[in-house]
């Protein structure tokens, strides 16, 4: 397949730097994991990406998560464990359709309230 055809794209352990901003222009992505990439901030807009149903961001050194960064209408399964994040942001109820969140190994103090509007089925927290 050519590459903007793609639907899963697994680059964990590249040693990526920075969130390769190219992903975004794979509209069929479905699955994507940068598990284990020194990435430490993500894109403000990730429309670029309507299908995408697994995200794996999990042991990367995340500090932040945009506004923009819940706008994945598609969006089931969302890992970010093992980051530095401290506070997750109210706009998190944007993902309707989330079923699994994991922030798993992050320094959490609380959670929003938005969550609650989510029906999510699994949430990892400790």
């Amino acid at each position: 397949k050519q590459w903007y055809q793609r639907r899963v794209a697994i680059t964990a352990g590249n040693n990526f730097r920075t969130f390769p901003t190219q992903i975004l222009h794979l509209p069929n992505l479905e699955w994507l994991s940068l598990r284990n990439n020194p990435i430490m901030s993500l894109p403000t807009d990730m429309s670029g990406l309507p299908k995408i149903h697994l995200l794996i961001l999990s042991y990367c050194l995340i500090h932040v998560l945009p506004d923009g960064f819940f706008t994945m209408p598609s969006l089931k399964h969302l890992d970010l464990s093992y980051n530095h994040i401290q506070q997750i942001p109210s706009c998190i109820s944007k993902l309707q359709l989330l079923s699994s969140l994991n922030l798993e190994g992050n320094q959490l103090s609380s959670l929003p309230f938005s969550i609650l509007s989510l029906d999510l089925e699994v949430v990892q927290v400790c």
